[in-house]
């Protein structure tokens, strides 16, 4: 067990759990570098805008993802807070990403993906939805599975008895 620390007493985190700073400083990020591009598309028109969103960025930040919560309930992915809150199914869910800390979620009929902040351990998050979906389609198709072998059994009879 060399290379592993086991933290005792310790409460283990849920692999959805959100970091509101966190969260807020990836906001912060995006808030900023959108009003950088304005400015440079319009030619300095909105330099002032670009003043104000760099004293402010922080402040609308963290309003933005007060009370910003991920989970996964009733075979639903939940995403947001309590006044503006997205579900969506998890047997949708064709692919996951991170990068940056931030975890992307692309859904099947959508070209663009559903970007997820704050996740203190996106990775481990990823695999927990993953296993969700996994979970939910054997659930909601267990013929599926229980069939493949016993399809397989049946065609090495049929070929064991036709060479005999």
């Amino acid at each position: 067990m060399t290379g592993y620390r086991v933290a005792v007493g310790e409460p283990e985190l849920s692999p959805l759990a959100v970091s509101e700073e966190l969260a807020a400083t990836q906001r912060r990020k995006q808030i900023l570098t959108m009003h950088f591009i304005g400015v440079i598309v319009t030619v300095g028109l909105w330099l002032p805008g670009l003043f104000v969103a760099f004293l402010m960025a922080q402040s609308w930040a963290t309003a933005a993802v007060k009370g910003y919560t991920v989970r996964i309930a009733e075979g639903q992915l939940f995403v947001g807070t309590r006044e503006r809150n997205s579900m969506f199914p998890l047997e949708r869910i064709q692919s996951l990403s991170t990068a940056d800390g931030v975890l992307t979620v692309v859904l099947q009929g959508q070209a663009q993906g559903i970007r997820i902040e704050g996740l203190i351990d996106p990775l481990a998050a990823s695999s927990a939805i993953l296993r969700a979906r996994d979970e939910k389609t054997r659930v909601a198709n267990p013929s599926a599975a229980q069939t493949a072998p016993h399809e397989v059994e049946a065609s090495r009879d049929t070929r064991g008895r036709s060479g005999a």
